[in-house]
């Protein structure tokens, strides 16, 4: 598309997406790229196996799957090298242990989902750490949406 078929509207969001784009590059050009800080974020996967001892279940136990995100921090010179330490973490925090109706819990690291390259030279106080853009169809209620992609946000309305 050419700039003469643009509307103003779009002329005005290309010019700015293009001074942005301008404004990230001498930012990293003026900063040590050696240097950045990285959030990864990870799947774990909680496998449990055996039996669960009948005498111990009580109303806490459930037969559900259980996985993890984490996000680490990562401070490293280049995505790869932010991947590679996370995942290097992730493998070294896998742990297996008895849960509390004897079953075997192995926590495993499945994979990296995602990252995010932190523009702040150093984390502080409100620095954001992880950010990504969903999308949906334009008629999506917000409430719909949120009870599908972030489900445990949502109260248990369930009775006992």
């Amino acid at each position: 598309m050419t700039t003469e078929t643009l509307s103003e509207t779009d002329r005005g969001k290309e010019s700015l997406l293009y001074r942005s784009v301008e404004n990230l590059e001498k930012v990293n050009s003026e900063r040590d790229l050696s240097e950045n800080w990285y959030a990864i974020k990870l799947l774990f996967e909680y496998v449990i196996s055996g039996e669960p001892d009948p005498i111990k279940i009580d109303g806490g136990y459930d037969e559900e799957k259980t996985y993890e995100e984490s996000i680490y921090l990562i401070h490293a010179d280049s995505f790869e090298s932010a991947y590679e330490k996370a995942e290097t973490e992730a493998r070294s925090n896998e742990v297996s242990y008895q849960n509390p109706y004897g079953q075997q819990v192995d926590l495993k690291f499945v994979r990296s989902l995602d990252s995010f390259h932190l523009f702040d030279e150093e984390p502080s106080d409100l620095t954001e750490v992880y950010s990504r853009q969903l999308t949906a169809h334009k008629h999506t209620n917000t409430n719909d949406f949120v009870k599908r992609m972030f489900p445990e946000t949502q109260e248990d309305k369930s009775t006992d």
